[in-house]
């Protein structure tokens, strides 16, 4: 019961003679790659254009009017027969979205911590036409959804981004399960204003900007609400960076402060 050593993730990875990797959205930690490892990225194209269309962001002040907003969308695109795929932030969330389509008549599939062991299952029927499919960050990642003829014909997968992450990376993983191998797709984000991204990063003054913007200029309130997102989530992307990078000086200092750490090297 009682711990003898520690050691970083950064540091037990550094211990490997060869290390490497591959990923869709390694990309944006290209300096925390070289800082941390001493490893270079290389761009590789993919195998198909990509055909994946980005709609305007829907910006809503609460989050009530979110969550409505997203399943009148969801049925939208069910009712025309596509698939969706609605990525969501938490166990509650996903449930309290299922609800509101219940609601309406309309049956999704929850992938989620409380249903993972489904998953395979409700990932093999999500391309499906009319399929709604929605999944916590936790749940469904680097896995292909494989489209039926028809749904590819009418558009293919729309992916709903219903609450931005902490990190951009995780977003571009969730709108990645779309427009794969060439496949046509769409991609829309909601950004709400009492989202825990917002109320931790945005200062109070931007919110309020942002809320008169939709209020008496609504077209021009999704491209500055888009802006002021973004900037929240470097701004949280570099805070996860400090402690990570915290952790490994720490880490450093442990192993060349021990009298016995580098006893091995005699």
């Amino acid at each position: 019961n009682e711990s003898m050593s520690q050691m970083s993730f950064q540091a037990f990875f550094r211990g490997f003679c060869r290390l490497s990797g591959s990923s869709g959205t390694v990309w944006e930690a290209v300096d925390e790659l070289w800082r941390v490892y001493r490893l270079r990225v290389v761009r590789v194209p993919t195998h198909r254009p990509r055909q994946t269309r980005y709609l305007p962001a829907h910006v809503l002040l609460h989050t009530q009017a979110k969550w409505q907003a997203v399943a009148d969308e969801v049925v939208m695109h069910q009712r025309a027969g596509r698939a969706v795929l609605v990525g969501v932030r938490s166990v509650e969330s996903s449930e309290i979205l299922a609800n509101l389509l219940t609601k309406q008549g309309v049956d999704a599939a929850v992938l989620n911590a409380v249903h993972h062991a489904q998953e395979a299952s409700i990932v093999a029927v999500a391309g499906a036409p009319g399929r709604i499919t929605i999944a916590t960050n936790m749940a469904g990642r680097g896995t292909d959804i494989r489209l039926h003829e028809a749904v590819a014909r009418d558009g293919g997968l729309h992916v709903i981004v219903a609450e931005v992450n902490d990190s951009a990376r995780i977003d571009r993983q969730l709108a990645g399960r779309c427009g794969r191998q060439g496949d046509p797709g769409s991609v829309s984000v909601y950004l709400c204003l009492e989202d825990n991204l917002a109320l931790r990063y945005l200062p109070r003054w931007t919110r309020h900007g942002l809320k008169l913007l939709c209020d008496r200029w609504p077209a021009q309130a999704s491209v500055w609400a888009m802006r002021a997102f973004v900037w929240a989530q470097r701004r949280s992307e570099g805070d996860a960076f400090e402690r990570r990078f915290s952790v490994l000086r720490n880490d450093d200092w442990m192993t060349s402060a021990l009298p016995f750490s580098h006893r091995g090297d005699a």
